[in-house]
This record gives C-alpha cells, sequence and structure tokens, in this order.
C-alpha cells in the first residue's frame, strides 16, 4: 500500500484537499498527518497478525525495522520546516530503507511458506497429485 500510495499521491491528494478545506494544523500540512495515520493504522494490524508474525524466524525483527525507518522518515518530513537539503536526503534514505525492508519481509515470508508447501503433500493440487499416480503407476508397469 505504501509504494501504491507513493506512485498515486494518494496521501498528497487528499492532504491537499484538506489543506484547501480545513484550516491549518500545528503540523506543516495535512498530507503528513494523512502518512501518520498510515502508520497508526498498521499498529492495530500488526497486533492481530503478532502470533503469525512471531512464527517465522527473523519476520518481526525486520517489521519491527522496516517500521523505525517509516517513523524516522515521517517525523523528518514532519517536524522540518522548511525542508532543507540535508533533510530531503535523511528522509528519502529512510523511506527507501523502510521499503527494503518491507520487500525483505515479505520476500522471507513467502520462503518460508513456499518451503512448508513443497514439503506438505496436502497442499498439493489435486491435478497434480493424480498426475503423480498416473505417472508412478505407469513407471511401475515398464
Amino acid at each position: 500500500f505504501l509504494s501504491l500510495d507513493e506512485l498515486m499521491q494518494f496521501h498528497e491528494r487528499v492532504g491537499y484537499w484538506l489543506d484547501a478545506r480545513v484550516a491549518q494544523s500545528t503540523f506543516r500540512g495535512w498530507n503528513d498527518l494523512v502518512v501518520i495515520s498510515y502508520g497508526l493504522a498498521a499498529l492495530p494490524v500488526a497486533a492481530i497478525l503478532m502470533p503469525k508474525l512471531l512464527s517465522y524466524p527473523r519476520l518481526l525483527e525486520m517489521l519491527v525495522t522496516a517500521f523505525t525507518f517509516y517513523t524516522f522518515h515521517t517525523l523528518v518530513d514532519t517536524l522540518q520546516e522548511p525542508p532543507t537539503t540535508a533533510s530531503i536526503i535523511v528522509e528519502e534514505s529512510a523511506k527507501v530503507l523502510c521499503a527494503g525492508f518491507l520487500v525483505l519481509t515479505a520476500f522471507s515470508g513467502l520462503a518460508k511458506l513456499a518451503g512448508n508447501l513443497e514439503h506438505t503433500e496436502d497442499w498439493s493440487l489435486p491435478e497434480r497429485r493424480g498426475l503423480d499416480r498416473r505417472r508412478a503407476k505407469c513407471e511401475s508397469l515398464s
């Protein structure tokens, strides 16, 4: 979702729409509050998924690292007014590291899941099991 937001600029559009209609807050702009709300929405989802996250090795550590970079880049973006060259470099670097750890987390979970599926006969497709049985029968006849 974060990648799609970066591509489609959801938080910028919602933020600009709110800026035009609602009085300015203590933050630099409303789009910052939209980004902060993404992080706050992720917390209950993480709490719900916590038992599953703990069953995968290193998954929780990678998610915590990604969330730390997310928090850092959001703080730099929200609190640095006006943005400087250094703050932009730090913010974008933290954003890239956040995305990188999210990708690593997703691939690690997928690899673990694929490893479990590969070794579990029950998860194979019924058509595949039938094909394997027919192949084994043909090999035994020859």
